[in-house]
């Protein structure tokens, strides 16, 4: 079908249909356009046949000179009978200098969708019409009507000239966007598409278009009276209406407006010129008004693209900023645009009741879903930029594929926010199949290299109307850390009691700071007892942490340390342990020299950090302190997090003279395969396996392997959570080396272990 439509349409008869039609068009407009002619000039104030003429040929090609030939010497034939030599000039005139411009302008036009909405081909154009095609065609008209004897010196022909290039540009500047835009619409959207589109723009700027044809109105009205300098400064009030629509409106307005108000304006002058003073001479005043006009109009156009182009980089901007380039899906400034949409929309529906939803999320309408990499930067450094980018593509294509009504959106590396907006899907379906998703991920990583680590959360929103997006995105980051801390997914409802929640916290959070800043915490302690001569270590210490409120009663860690890790605190926090620590000592000598270890806890951000062994030296040495009587326990999954890291603040950390202990041992994927990379002194056995020793025989099995593995690398173990007199004696059963737990001590201050002054 479409090669007999192509074979059609470059058919003979189908070309000389489409010339005989354009040329009947043009000799139609152009006739219709004697309502404007000067008294003694030969051609009308606007020349519509270099304005359709040059869209002709733009869309057309060379076949459209013929029909651009055939319309002007039709129109001279059928207005000016009694002077046929005049036709050929006519002709050459109409087509020479149109031709010549859009051979200049071909590739640039054939190079943009919309050549009359861009600022260089508009600019070209203007700049093309008034130096090549209006002189041309006004020379050649100028030339014939002096070889015919119609003009006979020069300052007539210069003057002809001068209104026939004005009329010429006028013309062109007038027609050729619209009908560049109905031609092209007619191969593209057809054109009824493009009529409804003309409808559409006047119905939406009716008051621009009624400005124009009351100024129009109130101009003929002065020249009818014979008031024309009146006239002239009405007709000024057109350029700031226009103009102001010009930075606002888009092409196809503009270019209907400009029509509209560029043809009745000289219609108007031309008829009530004559109508006020009945053979006077109006010629100059004419030539002038076409030649404002004209000038105007191409000024109008200039603004336009300006206007329309810098639209248009806004919107590209804005399109980029809301679109992450790695995923292509949503940005973080994206997402809150969303969420601001989100809330204008349930704030104009009157009948949404968002705060009547049922709590049970399993008929949740919205929330926001949240899935992070929380080990990202180690998965980067280990896997090299491209790789993890690859990874965090086919996350992106995971997610999106298995929930794709969800709008989601990269808001930083490895995190990933949907948007989930009246889906009828269950909320803890979803995150399971968000969990399933990610976790498929690991297929791309190398699990002896190291393993991605995902926490998926989500925030229901449940207010109405929904808070500032920043408690909404602070809720969600709540949720997110419980996640992560808790090792499963979390849903945090956002209201207004979460609101003030979020805000008390940041209060509480500030007040953990300067105590942390002050060096004011707390200092207990909970014993670790040998299980073979516990004589041998009598004073072995895990240093715990804890905070005094307004009325002197000791906070427990459960209360603020939550707070502390979810406002990123813990690196301060656990430098601010290590010091006191170490002061503490270095002011109780009887105190040290009794200590026979100490252990001291380091959270993942201060693992990460590269100069936690320094801090660690400097300490040490400042005090005076001896380094083997101090151990650091680093929790497993923050070593198996990031692996490369912890290998370096191990070794690190030991050449300064202390030990390391791995705590909460058992918990991980490939935890044997790690031991054998972290050269280790102690692993604490976590204590889920040691509580149920006695009557799960699974955890006995596994903890007795925990300890042949560990000896056979001549690391010591340390069983946790030991809490009775039977436990300890199964711990003891299966060759753990120490223990910890209620059994030989509740956590106290830890000036009491050594009977110090506090």
């Amino acid at each position: 079908m479409a090669t007999t439509a192509s074979i059609k349409s470059n058919s003979p008869l189908h070309q000389f249909s489409t010339v005989l039609l354009g040329a009947i068009v043009i000799a139609g407009l152009t006739t219709l356009s004697g309502f404007a002619t000067a008294p003694s000039l030969p051609l009308t104030l606007f020349w519509p046949a270099a304005g359709v003429g040059f869209a002709m040929l733009c869309t057309q090609g060379r076949v459209a000179a013929w029909s651009l030939g055939l319309g002007a010497g039709l129109w001279s034939v059928i207005n000016f009978p009694q002077n046929l030599a005049m036709v050929p000039f006519v002709v050459a005139a109409a087509v020479a200098g149109q031709w010549m411009v859009w051979r200049k302008l071909q590739v640039r036009f054939a190079g943009t969708s919309q050549p009359f909405a861009r600022q260089n081909t508009m600019l070209a154009f203007l700049k093309a019409q008034s130096f090549m095609g209006a002189p041309l065609s006004a020379g050649i008209l100028v030339l014939g009507s002096f070889l015919l004897g119609h003009i006979t010196d020069a300052a007539q022909a210069a003057y002809l000239w001068g209104a026939l290039w004005a009329m010429e540009l006028c013309g062109t500047v007038l027609f050729a966007p619209l009908a560049w835009e109905l031609l092209i619409s007619r191969t593209r959207s057809g054109l009824p598409r493009f009529f409804s589109k003309v409808l559409d723009a006047l119905r939406t700027d009716w008051k621009t278009l009624s400005g124009v044809l009351l100024i129009t109105a109130l101009a003929g009205f002065l020249w009818l009276v014979g008031q024309p300098v009146l006239a002239r400064a009405a007709l000024l009030l057109l350029l700031p209406l226009l103009a102001a629509d010009a930075t606002r409106a888009g092409p196809l307005t503009i270019h209907v407006l400009t029509l509209i108000a560029g043809v009745a304006m000289l219609t108007t002058a031309t008829q009530l010129m004559s109508i006020a003073q009945p053979g006077g001479a109006h010629d100059s005043e004419l030539v002038w008004l076409s030649l404002a006009i004209m000038v105007g109009v191409a000024a109008i156009q200039v603004l336009l693209v300006t206007a329309h182009e810098r639209r248009l980089a806004l919107k590209r901007l804005e399109r980029q900023a809301d679109t992450d380039p790695l995923t292509n899906l949503l940005s973080l400034t994206g997402l809150y645009r969303k969420l601001e949409e989100l809330g204008d929309r349930v704030e104009d529906a009157g009948d949404t009741q968002i705060s009547n939803f049922p709590q049970d999320v399993s008929h949740f309408k919205r929330a926001l879903v949240s899935v992070q990499m929380t080990n990202a930067d180690s998965i980067e450094q280990l896997l090299g930029s491209r790789k993890s980018d690859v990874l965090e593509r086919a996350t992106s294509g995971a997610l999106t594929a298995i929930a794709p009504k969800v709008l989601w959106s990269r808001i930083s590396k490895a995190h990933f926010v949907g948007l989930v907006n009246d889906t009828g899907e269950d909320l803890q379906a979803l995150l399971s199949k968000v969990n399933f998703a990610v976790v498929e991920a690991k297929s791309l990583v190398d699990e002896n290299v190291g393993r991605p680590l995902w926490t998926v959360a989500a925030a229901t929103l449940d207010a109405d109307p929904l808070p500032p997006v920043e408690v909404i995105m602070a809720c969600l980051r709540k949720a997110e850390q419980i996640a992560q801390a808790s090792r499963h997914s979390h849903i945090m409802a956002v209201n207004h009691e979460s609101g003030l929640a979020l805000k008390l916290e940041a209060e509480q959070a500030e007040r953990i700071r300067q105590i942390i800043q002050r060096k004011q915490l707390v200092l207990f302690a909970q014993p670790i007892v040998a299980n073979v001569d516990p004589e041998s270590m009598k004073h072995k210490y895990e240093v715990l942490i804890r905070l005094r409120d307004d009325n002197g009663e000791i906070v427990p860690p459960d209360l603020w340390l939550p707070i502390a890790m979810r406002a990123g605190m813990m690196q301060g926090l656990d430098m601010a342990v290590m010091e006191q620590t170490f002061e503490w000592f270095a002011a109780h000598p009887k105190a040290l020299e009794a200590l026979s270890h100490c252990a001291i806890n380091l959270s993942g951000p201060t693992v990460a950090s590269p100069v936690i062994a320094q801090r660690i030296a400097e300490g040490l040495a400042l005090h005076k302190l001896p380094a083997h009587k101090f151990t650091f326990e680093i929790t497993e999954s923050q070593a198996i997090a990031n692996p490369a890291q912890a290998t370096d603040t191990i070794r690190a950390i030991r050449n300064c003279g202390c030990r390391v202990a791995i705590d909460d041992f058992g918990t991980g994927v490939a935890t044997f395969d790690y031991l054998k990379r972290f050269d280790v002194d102690y692993i604490k056995i976590d204590g889920a396996f040691i509580k149920s020793l006695l009557h799960d025989p699974v955890d006995r099995v596994i903890v007795e392997s925990i300890v042949k593995v560990a000896h056979q690398m001549n690391v010591r173990t340390v069983a946790e959570f030991v809490s009775s007199m039977e436990l300890y004696g199964a711990v003891k059963a299966l060759g753990v080396d120490e223990s910890q737990g209620y059994a030989f001590g509740k956590p106290k201050a830890l000036h009491e272990w050594f009977d110090e002054p506090a």
